[in-house]
């Protein structure tokens, strides 16, 4: 940990799985608030470990090599019973990889600016979040929208 504060491209980052570690053996003392305080850090733990996982404490780069911003606009250009095509706004990186979320379920990961989502429910009310992946790591929602397959009307929102 010494080593990451005085090296210039590695930096701590910590995780929410690694905060309910990091306070639960000050919640050893046999009490009512400790437990309670203890199924707090447990639920930060699980939480931080199922959503996000194990992602290393230190990362290399400036903040991780990470962009301060991802795609600012995602659009709808079709919609159907059953699928839904998007287009989104193109990172300036030598790399970008993006990736699009259904519900908060992973639908597409990939390098293009525009996909077509198959295989949806009909008339199903849907939540779509572009994202931005670098490292591995899946950064921050940056543009989202709402949309019911079958109908034409959306709303397009940004963070």
């Amino acid at each position: 940990m010494t080593f990451a504060m005085v090296h210039k491209t590695l930096y701590l980052h910590l995780h929410h799985y690694f905060i309910g570690m990091l306070f639960w053996p000050a919640t050893c003392h046999p009490s009512r608030l400790s437990m309670a305080l203890q199924a707090l850090l447990f639920g930060f733990f699980i939480n931080g470990a199922s959503r996000w996982g194990f992602d290393p404490l230190l990362e290399w780069g400036s903040h991780g090599g990470l962009p301060q911003s991802g795609p600012s606009w995602l659009n709808v250009t079709g919609v159907t019973d059953t699928t839904i095509s998007l287009i989104w706004e193109a990172v300036n990186t030598t790399e970008p990889v993006y990736s699009i979320t259904l519900n908060g379920l992973l639908a597409y990961i990939g390098t293009d600016t525009e996909t077509i989502l198959t295989k949806l429910p009909q008339n199903a009310s849907l939540s779509l979040c572009v994202s931005s992946v670098f490292s591995g790591s899946v950064q921050t929602c940056t543009a989202f929208v709402n949309v019911t397959t079958g109908r034409t009307d959306y709303n397009a929102s940004m963070y």
